[in-house]
């Protein structure tokens, strides 16, 4: 659909409603660090557990308002507005999108809170050796890698690089990009840290994804 997302989100929305009920950020089961990007301020908005929440209360938001926002992916579910309280007797908007947008993969987010709260408790010596990373994708298809070429692209003009056929090149471009430098920066910080054979990355093809 070119006026309007692909889908409404409705569904989608009452699954979170009702398996997520009122439960807050601060009721999770285990420590979370969840990836946001808000379109009002422009900027990645991350939901985390660990220390986050003493300082910036307003981010204490049902959970089921933070997946819905992390999973609006730009044209395939609307954006999602809520409000919290900000702890100071006022409230805070958000305005998020896909959390894909500030960090197609999120594992960098996630182990930056974990060195954190190594180093609050006064372990640092156990950086990198303290826990173990599996970084677990969603699947990508099986178009080969070498589907774009400089010749192929040299005319494009805006409207080919944002649709192109049924896919959206530059969407395609800096997904790959974000997803794999964090890929490359990991693996570079934990052969660095001694503790290379504690991270696992795991991205399956999926044939069912092709897109021709």
């Amino acid at each position: 659909m070119v006026t309007g997302p692909k889908y409404n989100g409705k569904y989608l929305q009452s699954l979170l409603r009702r398996h997520l009920g009122d439960t807050k950020l601060d009721g999770a089961l285990t420590s979370v660090v969840i990836p946001a990007f808000d379109i009002t301020h422009l900027q990645p908005t991350i939901f985390s557990s660990y220390h986050q929440l003493k300082n910036q209360p307003a981010k204490n938001a049902l959970l089921s308002d933070i997946a819905i926002g992390t999973s609006a992916a730009p044209t395939f579910f609307p954006a999602h507005y809520f409000e919290t309280e900000d702890g100071k007797g006022g409230t805070r908007a958000f305005n998020l999108i896909d959390g894909g947008v500030a960090a197609n993969n999120p594992t960098l987010c996630a182990m930056s809170h974990v060195a954190e709260d190594i180093i609050v408790a006064g372990n640092g010596d156990l950086l990198g050796k303290s826990y173990m990373v599996i970084s677990i994708g969603c699947g990508t298809s099986s178009n080969p890698k070498g589907k774009y070429s400089a010749k192929d692209t040299a005319q494009w003009g805006i409207l080919d690089w944002i649709l192109k056929g049924s896919t959206v090149p530059i969407l395609d471009m800096f997904n790959a990009a974000s997803g794999d430098m964090v890929d490359i920066h990991l693996s570079i910080l934990s052969a660095a840290l001694g503790s290379s054979h504690q991270y696992l990355r795991i991205q399956r093809v999926l044939p069912g994804l092709c897109i021709n």
